[in-house]
């Protein structure tokens, strides 16, 4: 759902921003089958609230249609973390725990609120998160300076070491022992976001080959038959890299306390011993577990494997309780000894997200007789097919917003798997085995659509014919009065918005607008021959009456009521980071006070169903938005009707020429200040100048307010925009005017 607060003052309804970036959704089941859901457009602002919305109607949409979801995994972008933050059980603020809580890593299902869904982080994505922050540890002006618990560093220098001693062998003509690379070692833009490089840091080979060194620094030949060989994986063994650290470190002790080396060596050794008990448990995690394609979770064996990486995470607890413990003591230097605060929860979200995906799918298996489940595959806990996906749209030449959405239509079906082939960013083995719709004759699928659609205008076509001999009248779209009284913190502003909504007439009640609206349709459409079409036939059956049609109609008011609330508070705290219309409107469908809302006021059995009222919930949202912005446009008319004429020499009024200083002039200074290096004197009197252009929201005088700063801009602030003082304005105006001239000619 788009935000009110995202529209201009003039011709709201008819202005669309160009799409610049696409957000995909993709669906896939137990046994591989994938497929595209529905996609969104943006401009590359997409924000976590507006994914929220989009999150409850992807679920609402595949659960619909017979597609249980069970799980979401994503990417730990900012705007994924926030949507993350939203859907959690347990709130914003997330444990301190190793294994966290359930609540803090699922949501409830939408569709169903006996289930949950479970919130994933893309192991890719982690694992390269960890080696980045290896790479900056103990380096020349590098953010990181881990520390183990006795105080060791951790850092990159084990693998820089490892790397330079098999570049020996190459010149001596041996075969190397690992698969490190000048690009793993030293990163350019390209092998840092390569997932393969990533993974050469913490394989076996690498590992093993340290580990054989540091057993010759200690005086060992060999650490093979020291230690008691565990469970295998591909020939590897589980847990074995962890227990070598251990040893090590206990022959460091000996050593070191016997006092056959010296202090610089101990040292040395120790921090090496620590870095790479570090590299283990990545590894552990990663490489024997979450990225271990061969190694399935199932029901007898999901109890170890959890075991197993609870092991690894209570290793970085401990990390993590020891910086604790001296940021207590008074070390100043205490944030950058471990990881960054969202790594380390992205790292627990993905591994306890997980393991409780596969329980659920688990437990969902052994209630339902028909669903034959084997076992899970740990590519369910990356977004590898996604960006298989991508890679396909790219390799095709699809990636723009004129062709992308023909191509969805056209080749949702395919595999796109073979597109990683040559994406070093994900590697086509983590995306698990899939299963492709190619076999489906699309012929086949548009002859299903057709014919749903067709018996959909046939539904409607008679419903519209049965109402229209009913006396159904018009009525009030809100049963609550907007005044100062009821809302004494709104701006005289905000209270005519909220007046124009609460004075809202519908001439035929709630029916005829919800069928205006092309979600309405989608939804009839996809719940023909599902379980979620018994609803909607008792909904065109029901409110075909006057009776029906006003209680029907008493129900949308209260629930509309309710968004009505919403808003004002919102137009209140429209700063705030914390509060959202979009994750205010999904607490509440999610909420008992919904449910009495559905259950007292709607007809007939219509409560009954809880899809049901998530569909009618979606849909007041959808009007209420829409009446939102025709509030809007109205009211800002009626303040400041002068603002919006026309120029005879522009298209533009005045309101929309301010707008446009102060969003681009105003950006394109502040983007020219972050150039500029604090220790430069030279730069220095430059970005003076900058700073002189730019002023302060809370510095803008009456005079300000009223020439250059509208209404509706000042709503859609909410901290980032830049304003233009009032010194610069009229030169900032002219440059927008010679810049649109000088575009023109161009095109």
């Amino acid at each position: 759902m788009k935000s009110w607060l995202d529209k201009k003052p003039d011709d709201i309804e008819d202005f669309n921003e160009p799409a610049t970036h696409v957000n995909q959704w993709r669906y896939r089941s137990i046994s591989g089958r994938t497929y595209n859901c529905e996609f969104w457009y943006n401009n590359g602002t997409l924000s976590g609230d507006a994914l929220l919305e989009q999150f409850t109607r992807v679920v609402m949409n595949c659960e619909t249609i017979g597609s249980r979801v069970l799980g979401m995994v994503c990417d730990a972008g900012g705007n994924n973390a926030r949507l993350m933050s939203l859907l959690r059980e347990s709130g914003q603020s997330f444990p301190t725990e190793a294994w966290v809580d359930e609540d803090a890593v699922r949501t409830v299902n939408p569709y169903d609120k006996s289930r949950y869904i479970y919130l994933i982080h893309c192991a890719t994505h982690d694992l390269k998160a960890l080696r980045n922050a290896l790479f900056v540890s103990w380096v020349p002006k590098g953010a990181r300076e881990f520390l183990c618990e006795a105080g060791n560093r951790i850092g990159r220098a084990v693998l820089d070491e490892c790397y330079a001693r098999d570049a020996e062998r190459r010149k001596r003509g041996t075969t190397p022992q690992t698969t490190l690379g000048e690009a793993t070692i030293r990163l350019n833009r390209w092998s840092k976001m390569n997932v393969a490089h990533a993974k050469k840091c913490f394989e076996w080979k690498t590992l093993s080959e340290i580990a054989n060194h540091l057993y010759t620094e200690l005086g060992v030949k060999s650490h093979d038959g020291r230690l008691k060989v565990k469970d295998s994986t591909n020939g590897n063994k589980v847990g074995y890299m962890i227990d070598v650290a251990q040893d090590l470190k206990s022959l460091h002790h000996e050593q070191s306390e016997s006092g056959r080396m010296s202090n610089e060596t101990a040292d040395a050794i120790g921090n090496a011993i620590s870095s790479f008990e570090w590299l283990a448990h990545v590894h552990e995690i990663f490489h024997m577990r979450l990225m271990n394609m061969d190694y399935l979770v199932g029901k007898k064996t999901i109890g170890m494997q959890e075991e197993h990486v609870k092991r690894s995470l209570n290793y970085f607890h401990r990390l993590w309780l020891k910086q604790q413990e001296r940021r207590e003591n008074g070390d100043k230097n205490w944030q950058p000894q471990f990881l960054a605060a969202d790594t380390w929860k992205n790292l627990r979200t993905t591994c306890r997200g997980f393991f409780g995906y596969c329980r659920s799918i688990i437990d969902y298996a052994s209630k339902h007789n028909n669903i034959k489940l084997y076992a899970v595959s740990p590519a369910h806990a990356n977004s590898s097919v996604i960006e298989a996906w991508f890679s396909l749209v790219r390799c095709s030449g699809q990636d723009s917003a004129t062709s992308y959405g023909a191509f969805v239509k056209n080749c949702h079906l395919r595999n796109p798997n073979k597109a990683l082939k040559g994406n070093g960013m994900y590697a086509g083995a983590d995306a698990g085995k899939v299963c492709s719709g190619e076999e489906v004759d699309i012929r086949e699928l548009l002859r299903d659509q057709k014919r749903r659609n067709e018996e959909k205008d046939a539904r409607l076509s008679v419903y519209r014919e049965n109402r229209k001999t009913a006396s159904i009248g018009k009525s009030r779209a809100f049963s609550i009065t907007i005044d100062s009284a009821s809302e004494p913190e709104a701006s005289e502003s905000e209270l005519d918005v909220l007046k124009i909504l609460a004075e809202k007439f519908l001439p035929r009640g709630y029916m005829d607008e919800l069928m205006n609206l092309e979600m309405f349709h989608q939804w009839l459409q996809l719940s023909m021959d599902n379980e979620t079409d018994a609803w909607f036939k008792e909904l065109l059956e029901v409110t075909q009456s006057a009776v029906g049609s006003a209680t029907f109609d008493d129900a949308c008011q209260a629930v509309m009521n309710k968004l009505l609330r919403m808003t004002a508070e919102i137009m209140r705290n429209r700063k705030s980071t914390t509060v959202s219309f979009e994750a205010s409107v999904h607490k509440f469908y999610n909420s008992a006070e919904f449910d009495e809302i559905c259950n007292a006021e709607l007809p007939g059995t219509l409560s009954k169903s809880r899809p049901g009222c998530v569909f009618l919930g979606l849909m007041l949202s959808k009007l209420h938005q829409d009446w939102l912005t025709s509030a809007l446009q109205l009211a800002r008319r009626q303040r400041n009707p002068e603002l919006f004429e026309k120029k005879q020499t522009s298209n533009l009024s005045t309101s929309d020429e301010n707008n446009e200083v102060n969003s681009f002039v105003g950006w394109s200074i502040f983007s020219a200040l972050k150039r500029y290096e604090d220790d430069n004197e030279e730069e220095n009197e430059s970005k003076r100048l900058l700073l002189s252009m730019i002023m302060l929201e809370e510095d803008a005088d009456e005079e300000y307010m009223a020439k250059y700063y509208d209404t509706n801009l000042s709503m859609m602030n909410c901290g980032g925009l830049t304003l233009v003082s009032k010194y610069f304005f009229d030169w900032a105006k002219d440059a927008m005017k010679k810049s649109a001239i000088h575009l023109h000619r161009m095109i």
